[in-house]
């Protein structure tokens, strides 16, 4: 429905804000800040969240997103590994 753009917008830029201010810190010093915009990022991780949350809702089912988060938790300790050892500058673009 149009007439709800402008209000859904409002009410999700405060996600986005804080998505950014959070993943800012995670990201800084790392490759990964001088690879990917942080407000791309930010964007990125709120209409996941959205998304996920949605489509949850509409199955009625969470054992999906369960099952994704999941998976997310037992990468999380490699990601983590990469970005700390991550050493490279060079050319990102």
């Amino acid at each position: 429905m149009p007439a709800l753009r402008p209000d859904v917008l409002a009410r999700m830029s405060p996600w986005v804000a804080f998505a950014r201010e959070v993943l800012g810190s995670m990201v800084s010093g790392t490759v990964v800040e001088k690879m990917v915009s942080l407000d791309d990022l930010a964007f990125a991780a709120v209409a996941f969240y959205f998304g996920i949350e949605t489509l949850t809702n509409l199955a009625g089912d969470r054992a999906q997103a369960q099952a994704l988060f999941e998976t997310g938790r037992k990468l999380a300790p490699i990601a983590d590994a990469i970005l700390q050892s991550a050493t490279w500058i060079g050319e990102t673009a």
